[in-house]
């Protein structure tokens, strides 16, 4: 599990308009053994080998990262500049804390690679990641400390709630940015409105909304790909033995069923549109 945030106030991307080139440096962070050299390992794999230097790790016999790994790779010319990203890991280890620090210094960003293990979850904090409830206090303190809002909400069949008011903007700081995930479901920020790859920025009050519906559609191949791979075997239930059919053997592709016949079969649709609710198993009756 990752989780992606600014360094701080400082950053260290160097932008050399007479070469036409842009450095920036990425750093991959957590606990021991929580999976940082593999996700650099995986980059390095699928990279092309034009594009890409070499990896250097180094690490103990027991293959932990003792002091950090490297990873140069170019992602071409954006907007007529060269661009190159640097990427470490740091020592998950609490007691290499300097070298952490080290590493850490004058970074654009962090990616917090998280231990998923119940048994992992003191070490994770141990690695500053901070948790806080989810509730409308703790999001309008924090937001007013943080560079990036990143907003995630999906309630189910239903229009994501405003978390994030138009007044609140004006505690934030400028040029910070709001990430708006939910916009396919309405956003979750008051302000949040649609936006293309295209054009997908705008600025309201001196504060940046990133709100592209359909964010995948960024990596269409490999969103395309991950899509197949999950809906192909659905999709053949369906094909085989017809639809009616294949929802009666499979509750997963029942779930699924919003509206048939003229009847919504989703309760948190009909709740929201104003319509009335049939079970699916009655509706497929008719």
């Amino acid at each position: 599990m990752a989780a992606v945030g600014t360094a701080g106030s400082i950053s260290m991307t160097f932008i050399y308009y007479a070469a036409r080139e842009i450095n920036c440096k990425i750093v991959y962070y957590g606990p021991g053994l929580c999976g940082k050299t593999t996700n650099l390992q995986y980059i390095h794999d699928r990279t092309n080998p034009a594009a890409r230097g070499k990896m250097i790790s180094l690490a103990t016999e027991a293959d932990r990262t003792l002091f950090f790994d490297f990873l140069p790779v170019e992602l071409g010319t954006i907007r007529g500049m060269r661009t190159r990203m640097q990427i470490y890991t740091v020592p998950g280890q609490v007691f290499y804390e300097a070298t952490r620090r080290m590493v850490l210094k004058g970074c654009d960003a962090v990616v917090f690679v998280a231990d998923s293990q119940a048994a992992m979850l003191d070490a994770n904090f141990e690695s500053r990641i901070e948790t806080v409830f989810s509730n409308a206090e703790s999001i309008e303190r924090h937001i007013q400390d943080a560079d990036l809002v990143v907003g995630g909400v999906l309630i189910p069949g239903a229009a994501a709630p405003k978390l994030v008011s138009r007044e609140q903007l004006s505690h934030m700081r400028p040029g910070s940015v709001l990430v708006d995930v939910a916009i396919d479901q309405g956003g979750c920020f008051e302000t949040s409105r649609p936006t293309t790859h295209a054009e997908p920025t705008y600025i309201i009050d001196d504060i940046v909304h990133y709100c592209v519906a359909n964010m995948p559609g960024a990596v269409p191949r490999t969103s395309t790909f991950a899509l197949n791979n999950v809906t192909l075997p659905f999709t053949l239930q369906l094909a085989d033995k017809g639809a009616k059919q294949a929802m009666l053997d499979n509750p997963h592709l029942l779930e699924g069923l919003n509206v048939h016949r003229g009847k919504v079969t989703y309760d948190d649709v009909a709740r929201d549109l104003g319509y009335d609710y049939m079970p699916a198993l009655e509706a497929l009756e008719l």
